[in-house]
């Protein structure tokens, strides 16, 4: 059998750039005959980069169905009556294998319908969507499926008097052994499967995989919901100190952003996600990390456990931030900022018990954020992270009523070479400014400037200092 060749794409077919991504990657036929026949007929209009899951199935019981083919002619070839000679023992065969079938399909079934609940329980509703798409959940209920289907048409095909034809007996032998078959493999697949979902390195594995495909083909639909899946493994994880989930899930996270801007890099147009109702979000994956993450990291304020998901959770939010700043990405950066304001003026730092753990690392993420937004010549997202971080180093004294906030310093020391202190005090005095953090500055926006004041004060006394060495140009984030 040979691969497909490049064919020419005309018509229909003609209006799917990414087909011959879509066909290469899924591995979709390797025979030229029927690719060629897939790519003009009517299935053409499901060759789309979203349907990678359909397309893996369609595969697969394309291979399953050629594999049985094969092993029945060689039946028909070497011994046909290997199983069944007679009619009556043909009969009881065909009376016998669909209700085998039957059972073997309903646990198939219903182990899919465990694993979900599984899945569902440990991180959230929305992974119980990994399962229906998962191949190997999916073959495991098919297999089964098919057989049957093939029972059924040969129950038409016992003769009414004499021994049935060599064809049919080698039929008929062909599909007790698809039998035990599908019977083995459920029991081999299914316990490979609860272990693939349920351990959290693994589910962040298959939460990502194909990620870097979908990104290429624009079926960013099937990225966004994976974003939301995982956001909500990360923060049931934190909820329930549960470390090991949390870190595979930052992790996981991670590796969809760097992929999304290995990717954007070539190609502008993902940065843009369209609605059905036509609305489109410019940066929107930059939205749902930045959420995910805010969200995330209140759920550690509020329930404080591993410091070292702290510093994980940090960590990926100055990353995220610095590559989207030094980039170009505005409204990604600019939801990076949102984040680091949300968690840095969190109400969740004050404990019940009267206890603040504040969330420092807010103030350093911000001043990474402006230096990379100078180095890429972004001077307006430079301003509003520097104003972000002047509302949340003084978010700590106006409110926890400490002398200065515990990484005040270093963010004078992290910003860039020329830090816009004076268009970050217009922004900060603005009335669009101060309706939409108010709360955040209980004595209106003059403190909050006066301590923009004072850092812009250490600030030049530090660049003034004889002994002074400017940081280093950063290179792009890799």
């Amino acid at each position: 059998m040979r691969a497909i060749p490049p064919l020419p794409y005309s018509g229909a077919v003609s209006n799917y750039p990414s087909l011959r991504r879509l066909l290469a990657r899924a591995r979709t036929f390797d025979s030229t005959a029927l690719g060629w026949a897939v790519l003009h007929s009517p299935l053409s209009r499901l060759l789309r980069p979203a349907h990678l899951p359909l397309w893996r199935v369609g595969e697969w019981l394309y291979r399953y169905v050629r594999w049985w083919l094969l092993v029945w002619f060689a039946v028909w070839q070497i011994d046909p009556r290997l199983m069944v000679s007679s009619r009556s023992g043909l009969e009881t065969l065909l009376q016998v294998t669909p209700a085998v079938l039957v059972a073997v399909l309903v646990f198939a079934v219903g182990s899919a319908f465990a694993i979900i609940q599984a899945v569902v329980s440990n991180y959230g509703m929305r992974a119980a969507l990994l399962v229906p798409i998962d191949a190997g959940v999916t073959t495991t209920a098919l297999r089964p499926l098919a057989i049957l289907v093939v029972s059924l048409v040969m129950s038409g095909q016992v003769p009414d008097a004499g021994r049935p034809a060599a064809t049919i007996a080698a039929a008929a032998a062909t599909v007790v052994l698809a039998t035990l078959s599908s019977i083995l493999a459920a029991i081999v697949a299914l316990p490979s499967a609860f272990a693939s979902f349920l351990a959290p390195v693994n589910f962040g594995n298959k939460a990502t995989a194909d990620a870097e495909f979908y990104f290429r083909t624009r079926a960013l639909g099937m990225v966004g919901f994976r974003l939301g899946l995982l956001e909500q493994m990360l923060v049931g994880s934190l909820t329930r100190d549960d470390a090991v989930s949390a870190g595979a899930a930052i992790a996981a996270l991670g590796r969809v952003h760097w992929l999304y801007v290995a990717v954007a890099i070539d190609d502008p147009a993902i940065r843009e996600y369209t609605y059905d109702d036509g609305s489109t979000i410019v940066g929107w994956f930059g939205i749902n990390v930045g959420e995910a993450l805010g969200r995330a990291g209140e759920a550690w304020l509020a329930s404080p456990s591993s410091e070292d998901l702290y510093v994980k959770l940090a960590d990926s939010l100055l990353e995220a931030g610095r590559s989207f700043a030094i980039r170009g990405f505005d409204e990604e950066a600019d939801a990076i900022v949102m984040a680091q304001i949300r968690l840095g003026t969190s109400v969740h730092q004050a404990a019940p018990s009267g206890v603040v753990n504040t969330w420092a690392a807010a103030a350093t993420g911000l001043a990474w954020i402006e230096a990379a937004a100078e180095t890429a010549g972004r001077r307006e997202l430079a301003v509003r992270a520097l104003a972000a971080w002047c509302v949340t180093t003084s978010y700590v004294q106006t409110h926890f009523h400490a002398p200065l906030h515990p990484e005040w310093p270093l963010g004078i020391a992290t910003f860039g070479p020329a830090a816009p202190f004076d268009d970050a005090a217009d922004l900060i005095l603005s009335e669009p400014y101060g309706r939409r953090f108010g709360t955040k500055m209980p004595l209106g926006p003059v403190p909050v400037v006066g301590n923009l004041a004072q850092a812009k004060e250490a600030y030049e006394q530090q660049r003034n200092a004889p002994d002074y060495v400017p940081p280093p140009v950063q290179p792009p984030a890799d």
